[in-house]
């Protein structure tokens, strides 16, 4: 069942994959810019990362590796249940063979301000060998693609509403937990609100997510 987000409210989203046993998962949050006159729902979110992912995300994975969907949570207490969407669900396109599992591609989310709680990171999952030169770093031609994925999730999104413009816009932003030195103040300070995220880099050296791989516990996906 669709719910209704409201202009400024934070929205969970999820992108699920699985290679084998294993599950790979990507969290981003967004916050809702405009909600098209009361009309933008967590499905419309849903529906449009999904179609988002299908163009970026497919490319990125080896071809045993599948693109299994979007899982979308409003963030309020009580909190909605999950809307999910896989109209895009597919194998990988990347190349016939996968790297070890424990293996991502790494790109990192920047924000207007310095600091480690102003920063954000995906770990993109189930590489192709294909993504990797004689030295071990990253191809030129996988770089671009990871860019190119990078840049649609950091830019403005417009999903597709019901309302008198026809879409809404929402944005990537980090959300942010209390500091250590924020609880220590007396009376606690405030949290900070969620930042937008500005800026994003992609790294040409890979990086490593052991809970992937093959000793890893096997996980399901929920989708």
């Amino acid at each position: 069942m669709a719910n209704l987000v409201a202009a400024g409210q934070i929205v969970q989203v999820r992108i699920w994959s699985q290679a084998g046993d294993q599950a790979g998962v990507n969290t981003l949050y967004t916050k809702a810019l405009s909600d098209d006159g009361g009309t933008l729902t967590d499905q419309n979110i849903a529906d449009t990362y999904d179609a988002i992912m299908g163009l970026r995300y497919i490319p990125l994975l080896a071809n045993p590796a599948e693109y299994r969907g979007v899982e979308v949570r409003i963030q309020e207490f009580p909190q909605p249940g999950a809307v999910f969407q896989n109209a895009s669900a597919g194998n990988g396109t990347g190349g016939t063979i996968t790297l070890p599992r424990t293996m991502s591609a790494l790109i990192r989310f920047g924000t207007a301000f310095g600091g480690r709680q102003f920063k954000g990171r995906n770990y993109i999952p189930f590489l192709p060998v294909d993504a990797v030169v004689g030295d071990g770093l990253m191809t030129a031609a996988y770089s671009a693609l990871l860019a190119a994925y990078a840049l649609a999730l950091s830019a403005d999104i417009y999903p597709v509403t019901t309302g008198p413009a026809g879409f809404a816009t929402i944005h990537q932003v980090i959300i942010h937990s209390q500091t250590k030195e924020g609880a220590k103040h007396v009376p606690p300070l405030p949290i900070q609100p969620p930042t937008e995220v500005q800026s994003w880099t992609v790294s040409g050296r890979f990086a490593v997510q052991h809970r992937r791989g093959d000793f890893g516990k096997p996980n399901t996906p929920p989708i």
